[in-house]
């Protein structure tokens, strides 16, 4: 009977929140990054583009904008989604609705960016290297 009571209950709601999801499961953020996309394909494209954005680096009052084609960084998007699809299998895909059910909000899960070059950290050591020659560090006064 409290089954049955249940069904009744949270049915609706369960069946509201079961046709709003996505192909990734509610929670989930890929590089810190809600994922944008009604299929993994327009999420991986979306999420590339994303990533591929010039980035700002600061040192003192200069500003440097680094192009990640630029300095061979490449993220592998596909890799990252893979992983997170299987957090919305089971009880995964359920766990954001019990948490709102139970009062009790599931922690956000983030798949951090896997790169797929290597070279990026050696080109940021090679880039400050290059960096205290053009602009001396000026001793504290």
């Amino acid at each position: 009977m409290l089954l049955l009571a249940a069904a009744v209950l949270l049915g609706p709601s369960a069946y509201t929140y079961y046709s709003s999801q996505g192909p990734l499961p509610g929670g989930v953020t890929l590089g810190g990054m809600k994922p944008s996309g009604d299929t993994l394909e327009a999420i991986a494209r979306n999420l590339h583009e994303a990533l591929q954005q010039p980035v700002a680096v600061y040192f003192d009052d200069e500003r440097i904008i680094l192009q990640p084609s630029e300095v061979d960084f490449q993220v592998d998007v596909n890799a990252m989604i893979a992983q997170a699809v299987p957090l919305g299998q089971g009880l995964g895909f359920w766990r954001p609705f019990l948490g709102d059910v139970f009062d009790r909000p599931a922690d956000p899960v983030d798949i951090p960016p896997g790169e797929s070059r290597s070279q990026f950290p050696d080109f940021l050591l090679d880039f400050r290297k290059n960096l205290s020659c053009s602009f001396p560090i000026k001793p504290d006064s």
